[in-house]
Parts: C-alpha cells; structure tokens; sequence
C-alpha cells in the first residue's frame, strides 16, 4: 500500500503522471493507492481502478500495461521525473515572478486594497489601505476588523459576512484620521467582494478603500449654493408679485380713461340716432299706407278663394259617399270570403316573409291546436325534417309546391298530411305565401301497408318455398326410410321457419314505429352483456369473420331494454358481417363519455359511397350489391330503438377503408318525454 495524501495537489499535470507512473510500477497487482481528499488519478487513469470514493483508495489493475521503463540510476536523471521536475521548477519560478510583480502593483495603488479570509484575518494590504486607515506594523495575519479602529466594527463584520457567502457590498463611513496637513473628517467608501480561488467557492473576501472626501466637501459646498439659490428665488418671487400689482393697478387706470371718451362718444352717437329714428318713423308710415292698399286686394282675392272652396267641397262630398258604398261593398266582400274561408274542411295557414304565422281557418286550428302551438313535421322515418325544408319556412321564401309530411301528437299516434303552397304577388300584400294542408293519413297508411306488404310478400316467397321443399323431402324419407338425412332437412326447415319468424317480427316493428306503439321494458341493465351476447350471437352467422370485443369498464351500468338492445347491436353486427365481405376482423368498443355510454362497431370491408350514407336509415333501402337481400329494415328499426332510448346513432363510411357504426345511450335511460311507451320490467 502506498500514501500519497496532499501532494499531488502542489504538482503540475506532468509532474503528476510521471509520479502516478512511478506509484504504477512500484505497487503489485491489486496493490492499494491512497490519495488526498482533494486528489485524483485523472493525470494516469488507465493503471487503477477506484475502490472506496470517500476515502480516495484506489487499486492497481491486474495487466495494465505501463510505458515506464525500469529505472536505473542513469536513467533517472534522463527520466520523465527529472523532465517533470524541471519543468515544476521553472513554472514555480514565473509564478513567483508574477506574484511579485502583482505585489508590487497592489501596494503602489492608490485605492486601499485589503485581503481577508474566513476568519477575517489579513492576507494582504497595501500601503494605501494602511494609510486611510491608519493601520502600521505587519498586520498579516491579524484580524482586520480590530485594525480597522476608524470603521464601525458590526457593519463592517456584516459585510465581510455577506461577501463570503457570495454578495457584493458598498458602504459610505466618516472617520476621523490624522490627514496630510492637519486633521478633521475623511470620507471612505468600501466595497467589499468575494474572493474565488481555482475552485468555485469563496476562498475570503477583498476590501477596496476609496477618499471620497473631496466628493463629499463638493457635495455640501452644492447645497450651500444651492440655498442661496433658493433664497434669492423666494426674493425674486416677491418682487414678480409687486411688479404684476403695479401693472394691474396702470391697466385699470387705462381702462377707466378709455371708459369716459367712450360716454362722451355715445352721447354723441346717441343724438344721431334720434335723428336716423325720426327718418325711419316717416319712411314707416308710408309703408303702411302701401300695406293697407296690398290688404284690400288680399281680401278681394280671399272672398275668391272660398267660394272655389265652397265648390271643391261639395265634390268632396260626393266622392266621400261613393267611397262609403264601396266600403260597404267590400266588407260584404271579406265577409263571404271569411265565411268561405272558415267552411272549408282542409287546414289553410298564411305565413308572412319570416314564416311567422299571420292568419289560419277554422280547419287549422281544430288539426294542429291554433296558430301558437308549435308543429314539428316529419319524415317517413319519424325524423324532424330540417327547419329550412319545413312548410311555413319554404312558403315564407315564396315557394311552390306540394309536399307530404308526417305529425306525431302527444299520445304517440302518427298523422300524414299533404301540402300545396302558392305565393303571393302584389305590391301591397302583406303575406309571403298560403299553404292548404289536407289529412292524408289514410291514403298513406294505405301505401305504406301496401309497400310492406310487396316487400314481405317478396322476401317470405323465399323461405316459404324452401321450408315446403325441406318438408317434401322430409316425407320422402320417412316413407323410404331415408333417416339419414332426416336430421339435415329437419335443421334447415327449422332455420327457414325462423327466418320467416324474424321477418314477420320485424313487420310488426315497422308497423308498431309508425303507429307510436313501440314497449320498451326499462330497467338496470349491463351494457357490457349485452353488447357481448350480440357478438356471441353474431359469430354464429355464415362467413362471419372473428369479432373482437376491448371495453374500457368492466362493467356499464344504464337504464334501457336488454332485448331490444341486443337486437340493435345484432342488426348492426350482421350488417357488417352480410356487406362488408373479406373484412378480416370486426372490432367493437364499449366506453363511458361523460353521461353517456358509447359503442363503436367497425368493419375492415369495401365501405359506403358517400352518396348513399343519407339512405342507410330509411326503411325498405337495400344499397350496393345486396339489394335483393333482406327488407331494408334493419338499420331502421335500430335507429327507432336507440331514438326511443333517448340516444344516437351516426354512421361513418370511406371506398375501401370500412364503414364505422357509433351508438350513444343515455346513461340515466329514456327522458319523459320520448314518444313511446313505458312498462315496469317483470310485466308481460
């Protein structure tokens, strides 16, 4: 083990690597090293390895290869020690060289220069220093606030304090010295900064003496004069005020002269006015005898003038009579014309340019409960239509035209009503447009029914036939017993007979949306099952890819109806399955935002023309490729459903980047006021 603590801290770089070299070679492997607190390898790191970083240990590397030749005695004076030490030697010598001559230049300063460390003991001082001061003998290494006699002793301590943490300082101190020629009070300014060595932290601090006497002596000779200035400002003040007196009391005699030449020229002024009167009083009378000549020709001129009145007047009599009859005539008119307007048996409304309601008949507000209440047409969807496509609105902008539409009253029944609109011409008409509204509910519910009727005619025509031939076969065999596919033809009849129980079950649907009849069986329910019974029921159906379920919780707690539900997510799912043919994977998410549960269906397949989105969620609509499959009710009757939940359901497609289905719940379940019925969960 070697020790080496302390030393190397005094070596240059060089002297360091020759000495870590020698250390090197002389410790066996796995020998121990042991440094100074503030020492390192860094100069030869190669040959150790450290062991303990508190206590600086460190060891020798097995087979680190070293460049240090084995000395010998001529070899040492020609060695990398000899050349280290020389060159210590004269890097020693200039720095002994600076130092001087920085001494030098501190003690011929004329700015005190003071040093201090830690313990505020002196490390240098120049003669200027010792002269403000008054400090003689050595005074190294002797506590400069006990010197410094002339400084207050605490802030001063406080300052060296401050500059040793850092902080710089600058104070102001009268002391009384003996001066040059005589004696009295000096000015000192000190500025106090902190010293820093090669490492960061503060090594003492250094105290600059300055003689500001002579500023301070400037300083009070300027307020002196600056009190005189001050007095003789006050004086010539004064003086200002009694000159301005006297040139107010010169301005008021001035005014007082020009007052009395003016009361001599007015009375001069006021004799020839009398004069220029007397003028004017004769040229006025003989205006007035010219006036009273121009007053009889008026007057003539006025007996003229009425009897043309007295005239006109009698005209205006006649014409006032005729106006009356014809008054009378026209409200007979309107009368026929209200009467007319009040007999007829279709609704009749007049709306102005801003669509508000300005006149309706008797038909109108029987129908529709008067012109206050509200109508909200419909499509044959049961949708709101667009409040720019409603009646009132397209009549305001004086369309025609003739237009069918659908109302719901508040007992969930449906009524359709057509409508013809003609606007108004004339410059002085006050109405923008009249609608005439007919109740055609009858002739259709009629088409309606009728279009049902073709459409499931058509589609159980199909299983119909199969089920018979299924059956056929099924005689057959059991008259040849054949009961080997008897199993195979009974599954499939079965599998028709249920195709056709679906199909009849979604017409009692369409047919119970359109009459307001849909039952929802409320309660608690988990979303989550019921979204995965979709799926199990889903991945039964014929090519369906793999269907993959991710739920953010575990479980999704809301108010609705389990099977109706089920059948939303169903239709939906076998959609996907049935139109988007070659999708690898089906994925659905259920999630919570806020108050409401989300569900998200996305398929892989060839997407929706962007044209045909709009038709996805009419009834009796096939698209694409697909159009001889089905009803065209599926999405229907899932977007009646979740509408009478209380939620949405919205539809996103691309060509050939897949189709995606997002459905919204109420988490508190339906609101009153949705338009179907309600029953307690557990009653038929």
């Amino acid at each position: 083990m070697l020790l080496c603590r302390n030393v190397l801290i005094y070596f240059t770089p060089n002297m360091q690597r020759a000495a870590l070299e020698t250390f090197a070679y002389s410790l066996r492997p796995e020998g121990r090293l042991v440094l100074g607190p503030s020492e390192t390898v860094a100069a030869l790191p190669t040959p150790f390895s450290q062991e303990n970083a508190r206590l600086c240990v460190y060891r020798r590397r097995a087979g680190a290869q070293l460049n240090l030749p084995i000395p010998r005695t001529s070899q040492m004076r020609r060695g990398p020690l000899d050349q280290a030490i020389r060159t210590t030697r004269r890097d020693v010598q200039r720095a002994s060289d600076s130092a001087a001559a920085a001494e030098g230049l501190l003690l011929d300063l004329a700015v005190g220069v003071v040093v201090v460390d830690p313990n505020y003991d002196i490390v240098r001082i120049n003669s200027a220093a010792r002269r403000l001061l008054s400090i003689h003998g050595t005074a190294f290494d002797q506590d400069f606030i006990h010197l410094a006699e002339a400084l207050p002793a605490a802030p001063l301590r406080a300052a060296i304090d401050a500059a040793l943490t850092g902080s710089k300082t600058s104070a102001d101190f009268e002391i009384d010295v003996p001066a040059s020629a005589g004696s009295g009070s000096r000015f000192i300014e000190v500025t106090i900064t902190p010293q820093r060595g090669a490492s960061p932290t503060v090594d003492g601090a250094v105290i600059e003496l300055t003689d500001v006497t002579r500023f301070h002596e400037d300083q009070t000779e300027l307020a002196r004069t600056r009190g005189r200035n001050d007095r003789a400002l006050v004086a010539n003040a004064r003086l200002l005020a009694a000159n301005e007196e006297l040139t107010g009391l010169v301005a008021r005699l001035r005014a007082s002269n020009e007052a009395i030449l003016l009361s001599s020229e007015d009375s001069q002024a006021s004799r020839e006015e009398l004069e220029t009167l007397n003028e004017e009083f004769q040229a006025t009378n003989e205006e007035l005898e010219t006036l009273n000549e121009e007053l009889t020709a008026s007057v003539e001129e006025l007996r003229v003038a009425n009897e043309d009145l007295e005239t006109r007047t009698t005209e205006l009599s006649v014409q006032t009579e005729a106006l009356a009859e014809r008054k009378r005539a026209s409200e007979e008119e309107h009368g026929r014309l209200r009467s007319i307007f009040a007999s007829l048996g279709d609704a009749v409304v007049a709306v102005d340019e801003t669509g508000a309601v300005v006149a309706t008949n008797t038909a109108y507000d029987r129908i529709f409960g008067g012109r206050s209440r509200e109508v909200v047409p419909e499509d044959l969807a049961g949708v709101p239509l667009p409040l720019e496509e409603r009646p009132r609105q397209r009549a305001a902008r004086g369309e025609r035209f003739r237009m069918e539409f659908a109302v719901t009253a508040a007992d969930g029944s449906r009524s359709w009503f057509e409508a013809v609109a003609e606007p108004l011409t004339g410059a002085d008409r006050t109405w923008s447009g009249v609608i005439t509204i007919r109740d055609v509910s009858d002739r259709t519910m009629r088409l309606s029914l009728e279009r049902l009727m073709a459409a499931a005619g058509h589609e159980l025509k199909t299983p119909m036939a199969a089920l018979h031939g299924y059956l056929q076969l099924i005689e057959r065999s059991l008259s040849s017993d054949g009961s080997a596919n008897l199993d195979l033809y009974t599954s499939r009849a079965l599998g028709q007979t249920r195709r056709m129980g679906e199909l009849v079950e979604r017409l009692f649907d369409v047919s119970r949306i359109q009459s307001g009849q849909l039952d929802l069986v409320v309660e608690s329910i988990d979303l989550v099952e019921v979204v995965r019974s979709a799926i199990d029921v889903s991945e039964g159906l014929r090519d369906a890819p793999p269907i993959n379920l991710s739920r953010a919780p575990r479980t999704l707690k809301l108010e609705g109806d389990a099977g109706r539900l089920e059948q939303v997510f169903v239709n939906v799912l076998g959609n996907a399955v049935e139109h988007a043919a070659g999708t690898p994977t089906i994925d659905v998410s259920v999630r919570r935002a806020g108050r409401s549960a989300v569900v998200e269906i996305r398929d892989k397949g060839a997407g929706i023309a962007s044209a045909e989105l709009p038709l996805v969620f009419q009834p009796y609509v096939r698209l694409g490729a697909q159009q001889s499959a089905g009803l065209g009710l599926g999405l229907y009757l899932a977007r009646e459903i979740v509408t009478a939940h209380g939620g949405s359901i919205d539809i996103a497609s691309r060509r050939r980047q897949g189709t995606t289905i997002t459905i919204k719940l109420p988490i508190g379940g339906p609101s009153p006021s949705a338009k179907v019925k309600r029953r307690p969960a557990g009653l038929p």
